[in-house]
């Protein structure tokens, strides 16, 4: 089984769709993945993100519209679709959002619990941690972390019921999965001066692949 990475998804906070339809004459705007989709309701319509994906965002916020969309491959062309984000070579029983050694983000089994920081802040400064959903491992939830003992964001600790700031779900395909993201508040970017500056997750979250491994004991000795 072999995972591969192809290319990446892109939300952009500026107001309105950036995409290569809708900015296609604009550097930084035109490669975005901006999508439109309907409120989040928790009932299958037209626009929607996956049901999947909704249901479980509708219960954990209730009935609310995202600040911004995204969908990994998506120009905003008539039929487009998306592509995949991830593609998997050989077959695989599971597909995670997980930390780098292949366990759930924000597992308090796990011994690096309350660490798995996503690189990632809002905007007045504080740290948004990650957190594989305990229903379904295809949804990641990115919450604000708890004020550490001083007011520097890098005291603050991870609170499994903070505020949700975004969420990011593996739409699994025939051949690997689509990268959907939903924004709900403002991140902070470095450079203030620049509306395209990137802030990324890079090295923080990972998605893992799991499958069946078979042995043949046959000729082992015995004892």
């Amino acid at each position: 089984m072999a995972i591969t990475l192809s290319g990446s998804i892109t939300t952009d906070e500026s107001g309105g769709l950036q995409n290569a339809t809708a900015t296609p004459g604009i550097p930084g705007d035109n490669t975005d993945n901006d999508i439109t989709v309907a409120a989040i309701n928790g009932t299958d319509e037209t626009n929607d993100l996956p049901l999947a994906f909704e249901s479980r965002l509708f219960a954990l916020l209730g009935a609310v519209t995202p600040m911004q969309t995204a969908l990994s491959g998506y120009t905003g062309a008539a039929g487009n679709t998306g592509t995949d984000l991830i593609t998997i070579t050989g077959s695989y029983l599971d597909l995670a959002f997980t930390d780098a050694e292949g366990k759930a983000l924000g597992d308090p089994t796990n011994a690096n619990a309350g660490t798995d920081w996503s690189g990632l802040y809002t905007l007045d400064g504080r740290r948004i941690f990650l957190y594989t959903d305990s229903t379904n491992n295809n949804i990641v939830l990115g919450r604000i972390g708890a004020e550490g003992a001083t007011d520097a964001p890098e005291d603050d600790v991870a609170d499994p019921s903070g505020t949700i700031v975004f969420s990011a779900y593996l739409e699994q395909t025939a051949t690997g999965a689509k990268v959907w993201m939903t924004q709900f508040a403002p991140l902070q970017n470095p450079d203030t001066s620049n509306p395209d500056d990137v802030v990324d997750m890079t090295d923080h979250l990972w998605a893992t692949a799991s499958q069946d491994a078979a042995f043949d004991f046959a000729g082992v000795p015995s004892g």
